[in-house]
Parts: C-alpha cells; structure tokens; sequence
C-alpha cells in the first residue's frame, strides 16, 4: 500500500493481514490529515489457513516461524476481540491503555451476552455424528437443515441433530460457531480441508462443566454511522459540497491536488463555523495569512451567498444580518430593508454597523451628516471617551436618535482603534 494521500477516507481489507503490524501500518493511511477515516476489515478461516501453509512451507528457521505462527494468531484474536479493537492494538505495542476508545465497532454498539451452552452442545452433537468430518459452513446447513444437495447425497439429513437449530439464522451460527473455535470447544484441522474437530473440551460442555457465554452479531444497520436528516445536516452536506466544488475548481485553475488548496480537515471547519467574514476566515485552524489573502474573498463570498440562498434552516447563525447584507448591497436603503423583512429600524442599523466592524464595504457615513459626527465627537471627549451612550448623550449640544449616535460611535471605533461597548 503505497498511498501517501492526507484524505483517505476508508481502507478495506479485503483479506485477513498476516500480523498486526502490517494491519496498524495499513490502516494508518487513513485520514492523516486529522479527519475521521473509516477502517473495515473482512476476513475467513480460509485466510488463516493460507497463511499457515505459506510459514510452514518457507525455508525459514523454525524460530521465525513459531514467531509468525503466533503473530498470526494474535491477528485473529484480534478479530475475534469483543473489547475495545483500539486498546487492543495499543496494548500489543505497548501503549497500554484501559479506558474504551468511543470509536471502534465493539465501543459504539457493546456485544451483549447470553448462556450459550445449548448452542455448544448443537454443534458439538453434529460435529459427532458427522464423524468430525464437515466444516463450518456443512455444521451449518446441517443445523439448519438447508436441504442442499450435498447433505442430502451424504445422508446429513438422517442425523438426529438436522435441523437442530433451524430457528437461528445462518450468519448467527456461524458467528457463534467461531467462537466455539476460539475458546476452544472445537478446532479446526487445517491439514484435512480445515473441517471441525472435537477437543478434550468438548466433552466438559456436555456434562455442563463448562459456562459457554456467547455473544450476539452487531447489526449492520446499528454500526452504520448515517448522519440524520435534520434540516442542520442536509445543510452542512450540501454545504461541504459547495466548498468541495469551489476547492476543485481553484486546484485545476493551479493545476495541483484539492488538498494543496485546503485539506478535508479545513473544509469541516468551514461547515462547522461558517466564517462570513475574512477575520473569521483566517481564525480558522490550518489557514494562514497567505491562504487566507490567496483564497479567502473567494470562500468568504461562497459561505456568505450560500447561507442567504439557503433554505434547509433559516435560523443559521448570522443569516439575518447577511439578508441586511444582501440588500444593502442592491442599493436599498434601511427603511426599504427594514420594511421588505419586517424588522424594526434599528435592527437594520445594528446589522449594517456589525457588518461595518466587520470590514464589510458598508459606508456608514452615508446615514449620518457631518455635523452630526462632529458633535458626537465633542460630546465623546467631553464624556471622558466614555464607554456607555449615556453619558455621551448628555454631553451632546441637541438630541439626536440613538441609531445616529450608534452609528457615530462605530465610525469614531474605526478612525481612533478605540474599543468601544
């Protein structure tokens, strides 16, 4: 696997790897730019027993090979954890750690079990009367009574134990019956095509001198991480998308990979913060100043015209006062805003001078005359640059609407870089 990609999303083991090693090194190429990756690992007896032969049949030294055999053996416990999967990679390397990782299949959805003594004594009973000769998928039909034509052609359908356990679906037994295998109730005899073998066990389990507890199969559909379809999410998906297509179009313009641009990593925290002005934009972890001149107008205009345009949620943060945006930039003025949206006056003028502070091109000076600036200015100093409008109005010449004042005091903040509330 020579992937070197930071946004590899999923790895898919199609096989059993032959050791944890190969397996931690595999799955490591999977989101190394931080963002959450999927791991998904299929696997069979039938991989154990090629990788067997393959140790056996090499010319290597019996120590290496007793080596490999039990590495290979703790790749399969592995799969057959019912334990946190992270601590237990951890733990073989020497991280050792306790406390359940929140992610791993086995941490979502706990295995639940149950006494599973009478599903011993099924498989026991046709592994017997099978003479120990079928494997996995044969014990299977026979507990079933499947009615395949193999069963029948050996007589399988006249033992006792047929159809035993017809009541449990397929893959249940054979979940169940792995783990038979793996505590040691039965084993699989890998030189005679891996059929099933009874163990000195085995007959404990009969006499119950043995508690079996088995555990039942996840459901796919309750691991299966399928995000809601709340009016949020459809938002954010069709979000990320316009930022996906915008991030490919600047990458082909460039002629470099999508991830040169900004990595998956960015784009989440693009949907998760929607930074609607360049302040915001470069506050955001992984962009710097170069990026943030390079790219930023661009995206900022997109977040911006996405949330206006947007109708999954109208309640999206700051959407209001990009609507003020949005008009005032057609031309209209306050009162044509304020009475197309059904707000008050002073909401709109609250609006345009956040969005002034916020370096917008909203020219405030346009709702103010110069004489009014002016005497609010005197009546500032005269206050002591106070903080709080009142004393400011008190200082002033004439009254004057408290929005003008507002207004004033913003162009003032912006002219002296003085913090202002």
């Amino acid at each position: 696997m020579g992937i070197d990609k930071p946004n590899i999303r999923w790895v898919i083991h199609y096989n059993l790897p032959k050791n944890i090693e190969s397996y931690y090194q595999e799955i490591g190429r999977a989101g190394r730019d931080g963002t959450e990756a999927e791991a998904l690992l299929f696997y069979s007896f039938y991989d154990v027993s090629i990788f067997k032969r393959f140790i056996d049949e090499s010319d290597a030294p019996d120590q290496f090979k007793e080596v490999q055999h039990s590495k290979l053996q703790r790749i399969w416990e592995f799969t057959q954890s019912t334990n946190c999967r992270t601590n237990f990679i951890l733990n073989y390397f020497g991280e050792y750690r306790s406390e359940p990782c929140g992610h791993c299949d086995h941490c979502l959805n706990p295995p639940q079990g149950f006494d599973g003594l009478n599903h011993a004594k099924y498989a026991i009973q046709v592994c017997h009367e099978t003479n120990q000769r079928v494997g996995i998928q044969l014990m299977t039909d026979i507990l079933r009574a499947s009615g395949r034509r193999e069963l029948l052609e050996k007589g399988f359908n006249n033992l006792p134990s047929y159809g035993i356990g017809r009541d449990i679906a397929r893959m249940d037994w054979i979940y169940y019956i792995t783990q038979l295998i793996n505590q040691g109730i039965l084993e699989i005899d890998y030189t005679e095509k891996s059929v099933l073998k009874l163990t000195r066990l085995s007959a404990r389990v009969l006499k119950g001198e043995i508690q079996i507890i088995l555990t039942k199969p996840t459901s796919q559909e309750i691991i299966t991480k399928n995000k809601p379809s709340s009016s949020k999410h459809l938002l954010d998906d069709s979000f990320r998308e316009k930022l996906r297509q915008l991030r490919s179009e600047l990458a082909r313009f460039e002629k470099v990979p999508p991830y040169i641009i900004f990595n998956d990593k960015v784009l989440d925290e693009m949907v998760k913060l929607k930074p609607t002005t360049m302040q915001e934009f470069g506050a955001l972890q992984g962009i710097g100043a170069f990026k943030q001149k390079k790219y930023g107008p661009k995206f900022v205009q997109l977040i911006q015209d996405f949330i206006v345009g947007q109708t999954y949620n109208k309640n999206v943060k700051g959407r209001t006062m990009l609507l003020t945006l949005h008009e005032y930039k057609q031309g209209k003025t306050p009162q044509e805003i304020a009475e197309n949206r059904s707000l008050h006056i002073s909401t709109i003028y609250g609006h345009l001078i956040q969005l002034f502070e916020r370096d917008e091109a909203v020219n405030l000076r346009r709702y103010i005359t110069t004489d009014e600036l002016q005497q609010i200015r005197e009546a500032w100093k005269q206050s002591g640059y106070a903080k709080e409008i009142n004393p400011i109005i008190e200082c002033l010449r004439q009254e004057l609407p408290v929005d003008t004042i507002k207004i004033a005091l913003a162009i003032i903040r912006h002219e002296e870089g003085t913090v202002l509330t």
